[in-house]
């Protein structure tokens, strides 16, 4: 995420997009060194999931059958880093007008894993349930 910001920095102007509306459109703007916020934010989100996913569940003595396993969670921090990678690559095109707005398949992966993580947890606590 730093990688692709780093070497886009110098070329890119004194206004970025910040904001994108629903048609992929950036509707915002703001200075350029907003940009470093989306990688920054997502290590912090990643970061923040790890202690979620490791360390909260020890706290509350889940049993290993309550705990989310190790590849949703290894390709729920993969998605996650691919979007803001996305997003941030996405932002700099606009801004240098080699594409005039963000792909239409982002809104639809963010929807597509808010349900599939919704239908995993909902999913989890009905097989934890049966256990006990």
């Amino acid at each position: 995420m730093f990688a692709i910001t780093a070497f886009y920095y110098s070329s890119l102007p004194q206004k970025i997009p910040i904001h994108f509306n629903f048609k992929g459109e950036a509707d915002n703007y703001s200075a350029k060194s907003t940009i470093w916020v989306l990688p920054t934010f997502g290590l912090a989100l990643v970061l923040m999931l790890r202690f979620v996913f490791q360390t909260l569940p020890k706290k509350i003595k889940q049993k290993d059958s309550q705990k989310a396993p190790k590849y949703f969670t290894l390709a729920f921090y993969l998605f996650i880093l691919v979007l803001f990678n996305y997003l941030i690559f996405a932002s700099i095109q606009v801004v240098l007008d080699n594409w005039e707005r963000l792909g239409s398949w982002f809104i639809f992966s963010v929807i597509i894993i808010f349900n599939v993580v919704g239908l995993f947890m909902t999913y989890r606590q009905r097989y934890s349930e049966r256990i006990k």
